[in-house]
């Protein structure tokens, strides 16, 4: 009669839903010895039969893929070869604990007041992989042994071990011997970083740093640091492999449907004690210290697997939260505004050293000559490469924002701002010159008091169409980069970028970057007076980038 005292596994799948005993591709694979049956016991009157001694043996799996879903993590999983022989449970309380009759109720279902540990050994021998080239399936024989198969050799399948760890195969362990169970327990415990295990340690470091962000953000402390992303991209292939170092992760130990254990292994301690002639490691002896937060019978939800999967679907939420937020910024960030920038004004200025002006010059207006007579103007009666000249450019600014965009800005509590950047570049057929360059300053239309970014994006907002905008002044005041233009054939170009940046009260921003151009030859009068007198302005749409020149 099947019961627990008959079958080590009974009802398995209740405790492990949608899983079986067989070997998965991930698993270690199976053991050739000791063969599951045993054709040399008497067990009827009549003779020798075939009797069913297969070994249903323990294994140790990771929490925290199955609590992701599985979807592109791997649920690796060791199989033991023997189960333990001895297996050691210590619980002790907490000596700094008040009486535990006076503690918060709520404490009492956490294992937070005492220290539970929990060892054992285990035992791997793959002499008969390595020795025959061989490997088991999952099958077993009328004869009652595994269906063995020709191994491929690894050196084969990679043509360096760097490689190792891409993919993994059941015929590995007719190469590698014991480190392929070891591979996988590394792997599992956190005691090492694998090529195909980088995703579901980047997604769980990731969500243990964000849920420790969160705890401490409700307690009003703070993280001495957060989970770099970037920087493990950059330098997790270099640990690929190592297991000298232990960065504990959630493990499962299923004894038996009567014992399970859940926790972190806090050290390992491997013996290997035999080798073949090419000293392969054919046998090991592993030694596993655990601190234990959940002990007892075998259950699908226990204390630690319970609250992994709290803790990842709030950081999911929360993390599903960010994205929405930062579509919302990213939405307003390209759809912010309109702005239109209207050159009115061009003077070449010489400054003394207090940033006084001394007089212009140009002497003539850029409203009536072409901008190479009138930049290289200064030249006269001024000695070579002086750098106290200014170029100045001024003009107009228009703003304003669609009603949508306005109310969606007003209603999450948006804020935005931007910078402009002017430049004047020569073009010429062998490069190009920038002439001048400068971040745009602002003043308003009736104080000429100087105004911030912001303030003219608040303003924006209050104005929804280009008929009637809200009005503001530019300005751009920089020495000169390079002080003539060199070909009057050669083509000037005022190139203008824009970049627009929203943030909302979480912080979470985005930007989006506008570019706006005139050019024309440096020889035509005609087109720059046209640009001047606000026929040609730099008009940017409040879409992302298109920005564009009307």
């Amino acid at each position: 009669m099947a019961g627990y005292s008959s079958d080590q596994f009974y009802r398995f799948n209740t405790y492990e839903p949608g899983s079986t005993t067989s070997r998965r591709v991930d698993d270690n694979p199976n053991f050739i010895w000791p063969r599951p049956i045993e054709p040399d016991i008497y067990n009827a009157p009549t003779g020798k039969q075939l009797v069913d001694v297969r070994f249903q043996r323990g294994f140790m799996r990771g929490i925290y893929p199955s609590v992701m879903g599985g979807a592109g993590v791997k649920q690796r999983r060791l199989f033991f070869q023997f189960n333990p022989q001895a297996i050691e449970r210590a619980v002790s309380m907490n000596e700094m604990v008040v009486n535990p009759l006076l503690q918060d109720p709520t404490q009492l279902f956490q294992p937070v007041p005492g220290t539970a540990s929990f060892s054992f050994e285990l035992l791997f021998n793959r002499e008969a992989e390595v020795v025959s080239s061989m490997y088991a399936s999952d099958v077993v024989s009328k004869k009652g042994k595994y269906v063995t198969q020709t191994a491929t050799p690894v050196s084969s399948r990679y043509s360096t071990l760097d490689e190792y760890g891409s993919s993994t195969k059941w015929d590995d362990v007719a190469s590698l011997g014991v480190l392929a169970d070891m591979y996988v327990l590394d792997s599992i415990i956190g005691q090492s970083i694998t090529p195909d295990m980088k995703g579901f340690l980047q997604e769980y470091w990731q969500t243990s740093s964000d849920s420790i962000q969160k705890f401490e953000g409700t307690t009003g402390t703070a993280s001495a640091a957060t989970f770099d992303k970037s920087g493990f991209e950059a330098n997790v292939s270099k640990s690929f492999g190592n297991t000298a170092f232990l960065s504990p992760l959630p493990v499962r130990i299923v004894f038996s449907s009567l014992f399970m254990v859940e926790g972190f292994v806090e050290s390992t301690f491997v013996q290997f004690i035999k080798f073949s002639k090419e000293y392969v490691p054919t046998m090991c002896k592993v030694t596993l210290t655990m601190r234990a937060l959940y002990i007892g019978f075998a259950r699908e939800d226990a204390y630690l697997t319970s609250s992994l999967k709290v803790a990842y679907a709030e950081a999911q939420e929360t993390k599903k939260a960010q994205q929405e937020a930062q579509k919302l910024v990213q939405s307003a960030a390209y759809n912010v505004g309109d702005f239109k920038f209207i050159p009115t004004d061009m003077v070449l200025n010489k400054y003394r050293p207090d940033n006084t002006r001394t007089g212009s010059l140009a002497r003539d207006p850029l409203y009536t000559v072409a901008i190479f007579g009138w930049w290289n103007a200064y030249y006269q009666g001024q000695s070579s490469g002086n750098r106290n000249e200014s170029f100045e450019l001024s003009g107009k600014l228009q703003t304003w924002t669609q009603p949508a965009i306005a109310n969606t800005i007003k209603n999450n509590t948006l804020t935005w701002s931007f910078e402009v950047k002017l430049e004047v570049r020569e073009l010429t057929a062998s490069g190009n010159w920038d002439l001048a360059t400068a971040i745009l300053t602002y003043t308003t239309s009736g104080s000429k008091q100087d105004i911030t970014s912001e303030k003219i994006a608040s303003n924006a907002l209050s104005k929804n169409s280009a008929q009637d905008p809200n009005n503001d002044l530019w300005l751009m005041k920089q020495s000169l980069i390079h002080d003539t233009i060199g070909n009057e054939e050669n083509f000037v170009e005022f190139f203008m970028t824009m970049q627009i940046t929203v943030t909302d009260a979480s912080g979470n921003s985005a930007t989006d970057v506008r570019t706006a151009s005139y050019k024309a030859k440096a020889n035509s009068a005609t087109d720059w007076q046209s640009f001047v007198e606000g026929k040609h302005p730099f008009v940017f749409s409040g879409n992302k980038n298109k920005g564009t020149q009307r």
